[in-house]
Parts: C-alpha cells; structure tokens; sequence
C-alpha cells in the first residue's frame, strides 16, 4: 500500500501513514496488529471525520437552544447562538461542544493535508499539480485561523442576562474577534478547498455545485451579518445596564431579524460544507505506528528508506526519478 511517513522525534516514534481505499466502508473500521517492536493502529475509511464534527457542530448550537426552550428564559423565536449559549449552565455545554469540534477539526484539517500531498502526484497535468500543492499549504493558515476563533468563541461567551459597563471590554470584543477569525477563516478554507477538490476530483460535478452554492450562502450571509450586527445587538438605553435583561427587553427589528437569521444559516451552511469531505474522506485509510525509539533505530535503515521511496514512486506512477524533481518544486 503507498504510504507516506510522518515522524515526530520523542521518546517514542509515533507515524501516520495514507493509503487510499476507493471502496472504503461508510462506518470506520479499526485493524490492529502489534509485534515486539511496534504496535500499529489501521483506521480505514475516513468519512467518519467530518460527519463526527458536522454532529459535535449540530450538538453545540442546538443542545444549549433545547436546555433555554426548558428553562423558559428567553424568547425560543429566532434567538441568536450567542444570546442562546450566553448563561449558565448552558454556556458551559456549548463551550465543551465547540472545544470538542475545534479538537477534530485540527485532527481532521492536518491530516487532509497531508493525504492530499499525496494525491496530488497522482494528477499529470503540472499546472494543475502546482496549483494543487500551493492551495493545499495555503489552505493551512485560514483554516488554522477559523479554528483558533472557534476556542476564542468559546471561551468568551456572551453573558446575555449581565449588561454592565466593563462587559463590552472583557466579554463583548473578545468575542467578535473570535467569531471573526472563525467565519472569515472557515469561509477562506471553503473557498480554497472548494476549488482545490474540483482539481482532484473533476468528476465530481454535483457536490462541486453543492459546495459552490454552500460557499455563495456563506458569502452572503457573513456579509449581512457584518453589516446588521451592531443594529441586532442594539437594546433600549433604560436597560443597557440592566444585570436582569428578560426576553420581552429585546426588540425584534428588522435588523435583529437579519442578523439572526444570518448567523443560523450561516453555521448550518458551515456544517452540510463539512459534511459533503466525507466523500473525499472514503479515499483515505489511516495507519499510526508507535515504536519506542531505540528499537526504531534497531529495525530501520536503507532498506526501510528505499522502501518508502519505492512506494512513493509506486503512488506516482512514474519513474523512480520524477517524484523526487516534484517534491522538490512542489
């Protein structure tokens, strides 16, 4: 099986290796097989990524949504998430939730990263391939961006029912920055991988139109949101300092109305956009390989190097020369 070695150096030797399964199982599967010197972690089929972090994404928006519906402390008609996840106890959940996604979606963006350094070689047009390989790092810093906005969120919810003055310094912005980096990054990533999966897979005509339209609501609907926010958020000033503001203090304007509608579609846009990778996930198979250190040294050589140089050149489909030349110009 090709493969490509990823090593970080430690007390012990930890690899992941990609292989790509065309007939992959929808459900993951796990093989395992352990000798004297290593112990090896087989996971086939990658679609269980991004369908597990569309779920954790769907659990952080809508379990603190139902915990306010039973607790009848706020108007249950299109309430934004931050209003919705802004006190206790629900705040906590949705900070737990998002922390859990931000968690696989790291997991989840390095290792498309790196399977995808290996598809790429697959591709025979240069142009195309130089193109791949510059989108594929490129792609790494919004979407690094979104995930880090994703902890900010989290850790700064919007205490909805507590308007004080020092609320807006230690609460307010901190949280728009968050959900700044975390709608412009994913936005970006959509964008970049959007474009960067039509260059794999050009046969994949209806998820591309699928993703385009995804990536057109995520547009849209950032740009009003930016645009309405301020408005949305603006309350009466005989109770902007008010520590017990109640579901009948805030006005439905149509500023309120379009922001809020704004943030529900653009996160669920967000999540059906992860959900259509598992498509791309089915190619992958993840193998993880822990050694201790000195038994690696024991076991490995230029046999084990040429090995992996042969599998590589194997992925390619070319001579043992060429992947070299386009590792290095990639």
């Amino acid at each position: 099986m090709s493969c490509w070695n990823y090593i970080l150096k430690g007390n012990l030797n930890f690899s992941v290796r990609f292989g790509f399964r065309r007939n992959a199982l929808e459900w993951p599967k796990v093989e395992v097989s352990s000798s004297k010197a290593h112990t090896e972690y087989k996971f086939i089929g990658g679609s269980w990524l991004p369908m597990l972090m569309s779920v954790t994404m769907l659990a952080t928006i809508f379990v603190p949504y139902l915990i306010v519906l039973a607790r009848g402390n706020l108007n249950p008609f299109l309430p934004f998430v931050s209003q919705v996840s802004g006190s206790p106890p629900q705040s906590g959940i949705f900070n737990l939730f998002l922390s859990i996604s931000s968690l696989i979606a790291f997991i989840g963006l390095n290792l498309l990263f790196m399977g995808i350094r290996i598809q790429k070689k697959r591709l025979q047009d240069e142009w195309v391939r130089q193109t791949a390989s510059l989108l594929n790092k490129i792609s790494l810093i919004p979407g690094h961006v979104g995930i880090l906005g994703m902890v900010i969120v989290g850790s700064y919810p919007i205490d909805f029912y507590r308007k004080t003055e020092i609320w807006v310094g230690v609460t307010i912005i901190p949280h728009l920055i968050g959900a700044l980096s975390l709608f412009l990054g994913g936005l970006f990533y959509c964008i970049i991988i959007t474009y960067l999966m039509a260059l794999l897979h050009p046969e994949q005509k209806r998820i591309l139109g699928i993703r385009i339209f995804l990536v057109s609501l995520i547009t849209m609907c950032s740009a009003l949101l930016g645009y309405s926010v301020r408005d949305g958020f603006s309350l009466e000033e005989d109770i902007a300092t008010s520590c017990a503001i109640q579901p009948e203090d805030v006005r439905y304007n149509l500023s309120y109305l379009i922001c809020s509608v704004c943030e529900w579609s653009l996160l669920l846009a967000f999540i059906i956009f992860f959900m259509t990778l598992q498509e791309e996930g089915k190619d992958f198979c993840f193998t993880m390989c822990i050694s201790l250190r000195e038994d690696e040294k024991s076991t490995t050589g230029e046999e084990d190097t040429e090995k992996v140089k042969n599998d590589e050149n194997h992925n390619t489909g070319t001579a043992d020369k060429e992947p070299a030349v386009i590792e290095e110009q990639s």
